[in-house]
């Protein structure tokens, strides 16, 4: 049922109206997310402005569907219910608060330099395939002796390592190594941006070197249904990553008014949360490359599938639409 226009006009000035009394809300809500030991009447009074914002969101619904107060309320509405619902103390309550609500803050600080590794790396590993698709004697620079051996055999390095290892020791080998090489990307921004560059740059260039490699034997396919169930998720963290090492790097050539100790402890204070997280989502892409990535049984369209599910459920968690997903969602249901 659509309203008159003259009715959705007065509602939508209306909401506009209430814009104040969200902002308090919003105000109180943070207070008590910070506040270890809340007042009584701080949740009191945050439970009876969640009645009434639960209403004001089903208008802005009806009067300015898609619009940015819209969602809005979907985000103050879920954070509210957090507030009331959770315990403030919880470390549960504590991590989803940050993932809700500081992660796609602390991401979007680092946007632009994360495209700059993106693009980093895919130059790095353009320029890999063609250095060794030219001269493929150079491959011993990149890869051991051991997988270019494997590999003139017309067999991957990956070939038959479940049989070789139990798949939980090989995730944590996995998830090890990956935590190293995203923790080292990160501290060598320290050296004025320089040892993140070439940190994302060298693993680039190993990539591309290796599939143009595996390519000469007709490797190159079975080499990608290995790498594509966690590839996507694992090297997009490692350029992100990189993104918080350039932040650190960058604080210390442009501390502005700030001495450089407080632009860097500032930089380390606002990166931390992201770097938990990258290492979360690495323990996660290790499980994967542990336990389906070699596993010959399961299908190449299945590996996709997983792939490209789980990079886009991290894609909609950093942006901070999943939460607002499900933040809508709940408060749908209690109205």
């Amino acid at each position: 049922m659509r309203l008159p226009s003259e009715d959705t006009d007065a509602l939508g000035v209306w909401l506009q109206q209430r814009a104040k009394s969200w902002k308090t809300l919003e105000e109180l809500t943070k207070s008590v997310a910070q506040s270890k030991e809340s007042k009584v009447s701080d949740i009191a009074t945050l439970s009876e402005g969640y009645r009434s914002l639960i209403r004001d969101l089903a208008l802005a619904r009806i009067t300015l569907p898609d619009s940015r107060v819209t969602r809005y309320l979907e985000v103050l509405v879920f954070d509210i219910h957090q507030q009331i619902y959770e315990p403030a103390s919880s470390f549960r309550h504590n991590i989803s608060s940050y993932i809700c609500n500081q992660l796609p803050k602390d991401v979007e600080l680092v946007t632009n330099k994360f495209i700059f590794c993106a693009v980093l790396f895919i130059a790095s590993a353009i320029i890999g395939w063609v250095l060794i698709s030219f001269s493929p004697e150079l491959i011993s620079i990149f890869a051991s002796e051991k997988m270019i051996n494997e590999v003139q055999q017309g067999n991957l390095w990956t070939d038959g390592l479940l049989n070789i290892v139990p798949s939980s020791v090989l995730s944590f080998q996995i998830m090890t190594n990956n935590i190293i090489v995203a923790i080292t990307a990160f501290t060598l921004g320290i050296f004025y941006m320089l040892g993140t560059v070439y940190m994302i740059g060298l693993n680039g260039l190993m990539l591309g070197a290796v599939f143009a490699y595996t390519s000469f034997y007709d490797l190159d396919h079975r080499l990608f249904e290995f790498v594509i169930a966690h590839g996507i998720v694992e090297l997009s963290i490692i350029c992100l990553a990189g993104a918080l090492g350039i932040q650190i790097g960058e604080s210390i050539i442009r501390p502005g008014n700030q001495s450089r100790t407080k632009s860097f402890q500032v930089a380390a204070k606002q990166t931390m949360g992201l770097v938990i997280f990258c290492i979360g989502a690495l323990i996660l892409a290790g499980l994967i490359e542990g336990y389906i990535s070699p596993d010959p049984a399961i299908a190449l369209s299945s590996k996709i599938s997983v792939g490209i599910i789980y990079a886009s459920l991290l894609l909609l968690l950093l942006s901070g639409r999943l939460c607002s997903f499900f933040g809508g969602y709940k408060s749908l249901s209690k109205g």
